[in-house]
């Protein structure tokens, strides 16, 4: 699902926003896997749903920042 989001923001997106989101994504999952993991022994559905929901607002949040940083 990452690939496919990342994809479609470069189809969509210019470069470098779309690269930053990717990064962003990127890295929430990572720190989500590095938090789970020595609590649950691993990913569970749950986990899964909280790090979805946290790199949307990652995602979200990052855009506003470019988007009242920069005036397109």
């Amino acid at each position: 699902m990452l690939l496919a989001t990342a994809v479609f923001n470069l189809l969509v997106l210019p470069w470098p926003i779309a690269i930053m989101l990717a990064i962003i994504t990127m890295l929430v999952r990572q720190g989500c896997g590095y938090w789970f993991q020595p609590q649950l022994g691993g990913y569970t559905g749950d986990c899964l749903g909280v790090t979805q929901q946290l790199a949307e607002i990652a995602g979200y949040l990052t855009l506003l920042a470019i988007t009242t940083h920069y005036h397109f």
